[in-house]
């Protein structure tokens, strides 16, 4: 076992016996410290601690576009956290004297354009509700709820009745991070709420 190697292996179980991570973060790391660790062999780098940061650029482009399609941005974010942890162990541990990872951003997170009904098929959803049957005319309310107070699943499932004021026609929703805001709903909805 090379000395790259064996830092892989000491490292895996110093974060096994700390109780840092559960196997599948610990499996994970692993893919990722051996695919640095491949990308630093091809270019004539065998241990961590001689890895500079034109190598370590160069290994970064080529992990990135390891496939078919090239990691996505959160992806290589994860690599570089693992890639972090790895070298503060290594300096904690006298196994290295600097991270080259030091001053390297993590990537930029991709935001998906959140997707949406057009109104013709929001009416065509709600249709299909059949309100004789009491849990279908509950979920129709819910589905309208969110749509037509912008909340989230979690937000319109947690709501109950005090959370209600029908004469100010609002309701307290408690969000993200247990803050609470405040959330007119339309008067049409009145009498669904109501009935």
């Amino acid at each position: 076992m090379s000395a790259a190697d064996q830092k892989i292996k000491d490292f895996l179980e110093y974060i096994f016996r700390s109780q840092q991570g559960s196997e599948h973060t610990i499996d994970a790391y692993r893919r990722d410290l051996i695919q640095l660790l491949n990308a630093m062999n091809k270019r004539g780098i065998e241990d961590f601690q001689d890895l500079i940061r034109p190598v370590l650029m160069s290994a970064l482009s080529e992990i990135r576009q390891n496939g078919k399609v090239p990691l996505k941005n959160s992806s290589m974010s994860r690599k570089l956290c693992t890639y972090r942890s790895f070298y503060r162990y290594l300096m904690e541990h006298h196994l290295a004297e600097s991270s080259p990872f030091d001053g390297i951003r993590a990537y930029p997170s991709q935001r998906k354009i959140p997707e949406f009904f057009f109104e013709e098929e929001l009416s065509e959803f709600l249709g299909g509700f059949d309100e004789t049957l009491p849990a279908q005319k509950r979920d129709k309310l819910l589905f309208t709820l969110m749509y037509a107070c912008g909340l989230r699943v979690s937000e319109a499932a947690g709501l109950v009745w005090a959370d209600i004021s029908f004469s100010e026609r609002i309701i307290r929703i408690l969000g993200k991070g247990k803050k609470e805001r405040i959330v007119p709903f339309p008067v049409w909805l009145r009498d669904d709420l109501e009935g």
